[in-house]
């Protein structure tokens, strides 16, 4: 038994891993993984490994969550404290590989919570002061396909009589969901008609979309971009580094382009309390924003590998925030 925002919050974790995969986030596994902390085991829906390294640190691997509530309802801080203490034993668990050999760190964790409705202001406090990642995505314009066709979603599909009582098996499901949005079948007809009819329709949004990055500003604000569905072959050709702008889009998030003209490249929400302690403190000012983008196009075996490139912010964005 699940609840249909169980399985909204699947379907957008899997979206958002199927569009990293060009940024250079490589889904671990082909479904829900269980991670050794210091004080016990942690099942995780998306566990991704990055594709570029860091020289002399151990493997980076991140965690990543999503939530898909009713419009309106705000993630609170409960998700965010269970997100930072799995994170905390995550980080202290150390690992003997070989007898008699000094115990290590097997891995450096983070963990990213995605949402489709934005934070409660006290989320986003304890979120930065515990190094938790939360990414808005509700209001990114070449994303939003994605969000509403999983908010189309409704108990009913699955001939459910609430919210709270739909039959699916959430680990073979995300399993059927991480196949197809790799392009390796349906796997979808033990489901109800319109349950399979509502599946199909995710995924297909999100092969629809383009794909996705993290960018981080200054080297420390992380930021969600999607290219823009009409840009795939722009996405191999983006310069080393490249002079941007960025404007509003009309319905509370963002638009990134080339300064010097052109249509829209990236679209990003932004959880605006969390970013605001990042100006505050200092961590983010005029430096670019560096982002890690497949050599190849969408759908493509990367056979270049990754690249990375960097982004300098005209200047005005960081005024018209108000922060």
């Amino acid at each position: 038994m699940a609840t249909i925002f169980q399985i909204r919050g699947l379907l957008l974790e899997e979206a958002i891993a199927a569009a990293l995969r060009q940024g250079g986030l490589i889904p671990v596994g082909a479904g829900p993984a269980s991670l050794p902390g210091r004080g016990g085991r942690h099942q995780v829906g998306v566990l991704t490994d990055f594709a570029v390294g860091t020289p002399f640190l151990a493997p980076a691997r991140l965690v990543i969550e999503a939530k898909c509530f009713t419009p309106g309802v705000r993630v609170g801080l409960s998700v965010v404290r269970e997100a930072a203490e799995t994170l905390r034993d995550l980080q202290a668990h150390l690992a003997w590989p070989v007898e008699g050999v000094p115990p290590v760190a097997g891995h450096r964790y983070g963990y990213a919570v995605f949402s489709v409705t934005p934070f409660t202001a006290e989320a986003e406090r304890y979120a930065f002061a515990q190094d938790v990642s939360v990414l808005s995505c509700g209001r990114s314009a070449f994303f939003t396909p994605v969000v509403s066709a999983i908010q189309a979603l409704d108990h009913r599909d699955f001939e459910a009589g609430t919210n709270e009582t739909v039959k699916a098996d959430l680990r073979l499901l995300r399993a059927m969901v991480r196949r197809a949005m790799a392009g390796e079948g349906d796997g979808f007809k033990a489901y109800p008609t319109r349950a399979r009819g509502r599946l199909k329709a995710v995924v297909s949004a999100a092969a629809g979309t383009g794909p996705s990055t993290i960018a981080l500003a200054s080297g420390s604000l992380p930021i969600f971009l999607t290219a823009a569905p009409s840009a795939p072959g722009q996405w191999a050709d983006v310069p080393e580094r490249l002079r941007v702008t960025v404007v509003p889009n009309g319905t509370g998030g963002w638009l990134m382009a080339d300064a010097s003209g052109g249509e829209p490249l990236f679209s990003f929400d932004l959880a605006e309390d969390y970013a605001s302690f990042f100006f505050r403190a200092g961590l983010v000012g005029g430096e670019p924003w560096r982002a890690i983008l497949a050599a190849g196009g969408r759908g493509e075996a990367v056979p270049g590998g990754f690249r990375r490139v960097s982004f300098d912010l005209e200047a005005g964005w960081v005024a018209s925030l108000g922060l």
